[in-house]
């Protein structure tokens, strides 16, 4: 990314950051780094350098152009610029990474102790397109939810979404909270009648446990 500053370099680094449940020698990475930094000639890389080379310009004007096509939508740059900041403090031990509490969940039941979820969220065959939510999650983008109550009313909402649990009752609650207030809010999966991930990115206020790849994980209620 020193080198000729390109999106998809910006998009990887910033997932790579943000993934949980790994903890690099920080110090062999930036060893590393310095090694092939004098190798190829060039500084190592920081954010002011980053921030004052030409190719920032392209790589901002390119942002939609060179990532648009390969994600179903794309998240503003923006986002992905401020955030790099956070992976060099990181990186040089000047800050850690946020740590955010497990969004509250509710419910109860008996639990199904023989339940666990398929790798994939189409092979549920409940029509709802959860995969939709898992890449608004780890993009940190809203979702357009469309669902309806116990009453049968349908309405839309802008959510922000972190998880899914499922109940003692045997139901699939996605947890989220609404975008437009902050307040934490519980939906259930078969009663969501569409999710669209938007282009409103939102900051963190718990820990996305949906995750951009790998098997949909609905830890148990308590």
């Amino acid at each position: 990314m020193a080198e000729r500053e390109r999106p998809r370099d910006l998009y990887d680094v910033v997932h790579l950051y943000r993934r949980e449940g790994i903890d690099p020698d920080r110090t062999l990475i930036l060893s590393t780094l310095a090694e092939k930094c004098q190798f190829k000639g060039i500084d190592v890389p920081t954010m002011e350098i980053l921030a004052n080379q030409p190719e920032k310009v392209d790589l901002e004007a390119d942002w939609d152009h060179m990532l648009a096509h390969q994600l179903p939508v794309l998240p503003p740059f923006q986002q992905f610029w401020n955030e790099l900041s956070d992976v060099f403090d990181w990186l040089h031990q000047t800050k850690e990474k946020q740590v955010f509490a497990k969004v509250q969940a509710y419910g109860g039941g008996v639990i199904d102790e023989s339940w666990s979820p398929p790798p994939m969220a189409h092979a549920w065959n409940i029509g709802v397109p959860l995969e939709v939510v898992r890449f608004a999650a780890a993009n940190r983008l809203c979702v357009d939810l469309e669902y309806r109550d116990a009453e049968g009313r349908q309405t839309g909402r802008l959510i922000e979404p972190y998880s899914l649990r499922r109940t003692q009752d045997g139901n699939i609650l996605l947890y989220a909270v609404r975008h437009e207030d902050g307040q934490p809010r519980s939906y259930r999966v078969d009663r969501i009648q569409d999710a669209t991930a938007t282009n409103i990115s939102f900051s963190p206020k718990y820990t996305i446990e949906l995750t951009s790849s790998g098997p949909l994980h609905a830890p148990e209620t308590e």
